[in-house]
């Protein structure tokens, strides 16, 4: 191999993003109560018929508080969730609801009405001046005034 092949590229290495799943969330909320062995292993060899898992150097698990930790994360929150997530789906919908029964309301009158294109008219106004003056000086005024 040559040794532009070894010599590292111009890019940076970007972080390693964290893994936000839910599942190593629970995992590492759960963690905190189940109690393990410490124990160190100084750099001996485990056979290749021993198999060892986590679960081998469990030594407690505090079942009251797992249990009550599954029940909050499983069940309670996402039953939390659900309903705020409901109840301000209602509240915007009647708030639409009574935005748009006022907004009915007001146009109701002619005199509301015709205040309100007014004061529309007025707004756009400089805008359509300034639009016409444009046009006027480009000589297009037959074509579109």
């Amino acid at each position: 191999m040559s040794e532009a092949s070894q010599a590292p590229s111009g890019r940076a290495s970007l972080p390693t993003l964290p893994d936000l799943r839910q599942e190593q969330f629970f995992l590492s909320t759960v963690r905190q109560y189940i109690d393990v062995e410490d124990t160190e292993e100084k750099g001996e060899l485990v056979p290749i018929t021993e198999r060892t898992t986590p679960w081998h150097h469990t030594k407690n698990i505090r079942w009251g508080a797992f249990l009550y930790s599954l029940f909050m994360e499983q069940f309670v929150s996402p039953l939390w969730q659900g309903m705020l997530w409901g109840l301000g789906g209602v509240a915007l919908a009647h708030a639409r609801q009574a935005m748009a029964i006022a907004r009915a309301h007001r146009m109701r009158s002619p005199t509301a009405q015709a205040k309100t294109l007014a004061k529309e008219a007025e707004k756009t106004a400089p805008t359509r001046q300034l639009f016409s003056s444009w046009i006027a000086r480009l000589g297009l005024s037959r074509l579109f005034l």
